[in-house]
């Protein structure tokens, strides 16, 4: 009795250790992602490259965060000119770690890109702000960067250089509407939809900034290029005009540098200024 006793508290440890052993589900996403009609090359952007000799590249290039790759993919919407790049992620424990590094990369980027974490993959997906790949995720569970909850919901977004100035002590002054922020014969003629225009008081470098949010880079390069059309009153401080992303912004400054006001404003993103209207003494 006390033998069979024995045998049966093995078998239950078993049981309970098999219990406790997990192992990697395999996705389906990247097949499902080729029977929906999207074509997946191995490697990033590879060409002709060796893709073993990327692969460890870009091993060794996340090593310092711990994080390994089993496979990197392109894809590309063949009805559509949205692309981007599949990360499989070889340990889950380090799927989050690397979705943060790119969430911090998408804000860094002069570009709109949207990141996604689903099942043991990353996307880092180049689209237009209008595409529908987000519907094709609808089926899976998914987490995104800024990018996909200003442009896919309802929620208000502030974009992380504007969050972070309002973290730091700026102020939001007010909102506009585009009749008050533009002249009658101003960027009307340009039929771009403006999703949002506020002021921003950043007493840190006595700065006021006037923030225009589009919907594409390309809409705001051509407010940017025609910002002689944009309505503001006439100002006694030196001011200059930032092109970041889907956003133009005015900034004005009486006492500080040019240098340092970007600095404290757009810390180290990537943007554009125009060298022969970068800075207007009025």
């Amino acid at each position: 009795m006390k033998k069979i006793s024995i045998l049966l508290l093995i078998f239950i440890i078993q049981i309970i250790l098999i219990g406790c052993t997990t192992e990697r589900v395999e996705s389906t996403f990247p097949s499902d992602m080729i029977e929906a009609g999207f074509s997946i090359t191995n490697g990033i952007n590879l060409g002709d490259g060796n893709y073993e000799d990327q692969l460890l590249y870009y091993n060794n290039q996340f090593s310092s965060i711990n994080v390994t790759f089993n496979n990197i993919y392109t894809f590309e919407d063949e009805s559509s000119v949205d692309y981007g790049y599949i990360y499989d992620i070889e340990d889950e424990d380090k799927l989050a770690t690397f979705f943060e590094n790119r969430k911090e990369y998408s804000t860094m980027e002069n570009d709109i890109i949207f990141i996604y974490m689903l099942d043991n993959y990353v996307l880092e997906v180049y689209q237009t702000t209008n595409s529908t790949f987000p519907g094709f995720l609808r089926n899976y569970e998914f987490e995104a960067n800024y990018q996909y909850y200003m442009f896919y919901t309802s929620d208000l977004v502030y974009p992380p250089i504007i969050s972070a100035l309002l973290e730091n002590g700026a102020t939001l002054e007010s909102s506009y509407t585009d009749r008050e922020l533009i002249e009658p014969n101003g960027l009307t003629y340009l039929n771009i939809h403006i999703r949002q225009a506020y002021e921003i008081r950043d007493g840190n470098v006595k700065s006021t900034i006037i923030v225009i949010e589009v919907n594409s880079i390309d809409d705001a390069i051509l407010v940017y290029e025609n910002q002689a059309d944009l309505f503001f009153p006439a100002s006694a401080y030196s001011y200059m005009f930032v092109q970041y992303q889907n956003l133009v912004l005015k900034i004005t400054y009486p006492h500080y540098t040019q240098s340092e006001v970007l600095n404290a404003i757009m810390g180290d993103v990537a943007y554009e200024m125009y060298d022969e209207v970068d800075v207007i003494n009025s």
